[in-house]
């Protein structure tokens, strides 16, 4: 009975989570949001990207999108910096938003195809933005930073000071990552983010969800690293919702 119970608790969240991002499909934020994976499928990109991410990135960051739109009404993005970016949807859709130039940074290029970023003047460096400088020598009004807080090898204050420095002082930060208090606590690795080691290039990286955080502990670190919340809401994610907020330098 309990197995039946669960499955039908399951189908009606994913159900919820589908009607949800539905709402949106008539506002012009989600029509540039689709014209951006148009573009990315156009580029022959990682074919995972088509078979099942495609479907599934929206419900991560689904506010991010929105308020990027909404900022920008009031406020001009000439430098554009996409920290993590995979197969670039949101870099794309804040080029066709701005009209800026685009800047790109992951740890692999595995997923962000080269005809993407010839096609549409990406500047894409492999880099890790935990150890490495970032390889840019300017400002951003805008940094993208979604689905890689949890994937953070160290202590995420530095990291996020780091970021927070890359940006003019009136830029923003979007950041999207799963919420603790509905994914769970990941204990595999540390048991508080606050044991986890400063950044360093002995360690070995990790590639997995080292630590996720909850939204008492995002208000820590983001507060630690210089930010103020102007935004924070919940994505709905397929199953677990995630923290979507949009950020400030203080």
């Amino acid at each position: 009975m309990s197995i039946l119970f669960n499955r039908f608790i399951k189908k009606l969240r994913l159900f919820k989570n589908w009607f949800r991002i539905k709402s949106f499909s008539n506002t012009k934020w989600m029509r540039y949001v689709a014209e951006s994976q148009k573009v990315i499928i156009e580029s022959n990109p990682n074919p995972y990207y088509q078979d099942k991410y495609m479907g599934e990135e929206i419900s991560y960051w689904l506010l991010i999108p929105k308020w990027i739109y909404e900022w920008s009404r009031k406020n001009k993005v000439t430098h554009c910096l996409d920290i993590g970016s995979a197969y670039g949807t949101l870099a794309i859709f804040a080029k066709k938003i701005f009209n800026c130039k685009i800047y790109c940074i992951d740890f692999t290029d595995r997923y962000i195809s080269t005809q993407l970023i010839s096609d549409n003047n990406i500047n894409f460096s492999i880099s890790n933005i935990e150890i490495d400088k970032v390889p840019f020598d300017l400002k951003f009004d805008m940094i993208i930073f979604t689905e890689v807080l949890e994937h953070l090898n160290y202590n995420p204050i530095n990291t996020l000071k780091k970021i927070r420095n890359s940006m003019t002082a009136d830029g923003v930060l979007y950041i999207s990552t799963p919420d603790a208090k509905d994914w769970g606590k990941v204990t595999k690795y540390y048991k508080k983010y606050t044991m986890m080691p400063e950044p360093n290039t002995i360690k070995p990286t990790i590639d997995d969800h080292v630590y996720q955080y909850d939204v008492k502990e995002f208000k820590q670190i983001i507060d630690a690293a210089g930010f103020k919340i102007s935004k924070l809401k919940y994505s709905p994610g397929i199953l677990n919702k995630h923290i979507n907020a949009e950020l400030v330098c203080k």
